[in-house]
This record gives C-alpha cells, sequence and structure tokens, in this order.
C-alpha cells in the first residue's frame, strides 16, 4: 500500500497533533473561558498562570537544545527547569502543567477538531498506514478527538527513544526506526515550519504545512486538511 506525493512512494504518513487534527485557536479561546471561569471559583490564580507561562517559553527553548546534552527524561527535565527558575517545588509545578495542560483540554478537543478528519484518515488507511508524533504524549487526546483506531503508531518528544523536542531530538530519526521505512518512504504533516516542516526535512522526510496563514512558497502547503486528498490520493 502507498499514497503518491511528489512522484514519490509514500508507505506511511504521520501527522503533527495540536493545531493539525484540531483547530488550536478555537481550543485556546476554549481554555481561556475555562481557566477564567475558575478563577472566578478560586480554583485558578496567578501563581498557576505564571507556572503554565514559563513552562511554554521553556518549551520554546529546549526546542533549540540537543537531546545529546541531557541525561534524564524530557519530561522531567521540563518540570525541573520551570520549577527551578520559578523557585517552586517540582511536584507543585508537575501538578498545575498535567491539570491545565493535559487533563482539563480533553473534553474540548472533540468540539474543535477539524471537519472531515475523520473521513480524511479513513480514505488514506485504506492505502498506507498512519501515525502521529507530536512534543507532548498523545494517547489520551487521540482518544478524546475519536480517531485512535486510524493510527499504527503514537509517538511523542516525550518518548525515551525521542527525548527532545521538534526539530531537534531523536524523534524524526525514530519514525523510520519504528516504520523500517527510509525517510523518502515516508511523509510528515504539521502546521509549525521549524519544528515540524524543516525538522522533518533536516531527516530527508517529506513534509506538508497545513497553515491557513502562511505565504511561505518553499514548501508544499495546504490551507486545510481537507485539500491533502487532492495532493496525495488524486
Amino acid at each position: 500500500m502507498a499514497v503518491s506525493f511528489e512522484e514519490k512512494s509514500i508507505a506511511a504518513i504521520f501527522f503533527d497533533v495540536d493545531g493539525t487534527l484540531y483547530d488550536s485557536s478555537i481550543m485556546k479561546k476554549k481554555m481561556l473561558m475555562k481557566i477564567i471561569l475558575a478563577a472566578f471559583k478560586g480554583k485558578f490564580c496567578f501563581k498557576q498562570y505564571l507556572m503554565i507561562q514559563t513552562y511554554r517559553s521553556i518549551h520554546r527553548e529546549l526546542q533549540a537544545e540537543p537531546p545529546e546534552e541531557r541525561n534524564i527524561p524530557l519530561a522531567k527535565y521540563h518540570i525541573d527547569l520551570t520549577a527551578e527558575r520559578l523557585n517552586m517545588n517540582p511536584s507543585e509545578v508537575h501538578k498545575v502543567i498535567f491539570k491545565w495542560m493535559r487533563r482539563e483540554p480533553l473534553s474540548l478537543l472533540k468540539s474543535c477538531r477539524y471537519e472531515g478528519l475523520c473521513l480524511l484518515l479513513n480514505e488514506l488507511k485504506q492505502h498506507c498506514e498512519l501515525g502521529v508524533f507530536s512534543d507532548y504524549p498523545v494517547e489520551d487526546k487521540l482518544k478524546a478527538l475519536g480517531v485512535e483506531s486510524y493510527f499504527k503508531w503514537n509517538l511523542s518528544s516525550h518518548d525515551h527513544e525521542s527525548n527532545g523536542y521538534k526539530p531537534r531530538g531523536n524523534g524524526f530519526k525514530r519514525l523510520c526506526r519504528q516504520t523500517n521505512l527510509k525517510p523518502e518512504e515516508i511523509l510528515y504533516i504539521g502546521d509549525e515550519m521549524n519544528s515540524d516542516i524543516l525538522g522533518a526535512k533536516t531527516h530527508g522526510i517529506n513534509a506538508i504545512l497545513v497553515n491557513r496563514k502562511s505565504s511561505i512558497d518553499e514548501v508544499t502547503r495546504v490551507r486545510h486538511l481537507s485539500e491533502l486528498k487532492g495532493f496525495l490520493l488524486a
């Protein structure tokens, strides 16, 4: 089984999750309302906000750091670094990050899922194997989106074998190891130019950018996931 992309035979397609399988702008608005409501009830405070913002800022910093410079799991390293910068207890930081960045968004995900996603995945699965590769753990998100059955491989940068955020981690190399395929036989689809597209291309993996606003001409780009059928199943 295979699909064709730029005259190449593609045997496996991997997707990013956040912002690629669902509309992250809608999710941010819904989460903001949830946080405002929690703050009104006294269940969310500035201290928690500071933890989340610092965690996100450090994520951007870690994207430029090679995994060879770390000897501890990425998830723990990220939490510890956030706690150290804020002079807080790592366990307290972990509790807040897990609640507001991993657990609370789950109930909102399906309402933010891109229209036609399941139909597209079902059609693609008839032609090649599918997988996901995201910076953060994906299993719970895929279940919340209702699409877990479409994917053979569920990989994240937090996995021991990756241990580094896109684009500098070992994750893209891992796609080849997991599938036993050559880089040119794999296609990666994501919504971020640097972490997703350039990260994949650096390792010889084909890539398509899903971005409604970008005007970059150097890469293959679609404005919506539904346009992928024209590229891959024509």
